[in-house]
């Protein structure tokens, strides 16, 4: 957790275009805090509106779990995960991309 402690130390505000501005800082604090001990994140990437998120999940219940709390979060228009992301039961790696409600973050 250091590194991810490091990696929210140096995020910045990014313009996205026009008046917008997005606190990623705060969106990744957000990702963490709904996420569970049986979720590991390896790679967090920001595109504009998006964040792509690369990780492994324990069980396949976990990483459902934190897909539903995903969703239920305000700041986010929609999260996509692939059918693909499902087919193991246990140890499974993972690929979540979300669209940001601009004007909620």
């Amino acid at each position: 957790n250091s590194s991810l402690n490091d990696l929210d130390k140096n995020i910045k505000f990014l313009k996205t275009g026009g008046e917008d501005t997005v606190d990623f800082s705060k969106i990744l604090n957000k990702i963490i805090k709904l996420k569970n001990s049986k979720v590991s994140l390896a790679s967090i990437s920001f595109e504009k509106d998006k964040i792509v998120l690369l990780g492994n999940a324990k069980t396949r219940e976990a990483l459902l779990i934190f897909i539903q709390n995903l969703k239920e979060n305000t700041v986010f228009k929609s999260v996509d995960s692939p059918a693909s992301n499902l087919l193991r039961k246990e140890n499974v790696d993972f690929t979540i991309t979300i669209s940001l409600k601009l004007n909620n973050v």
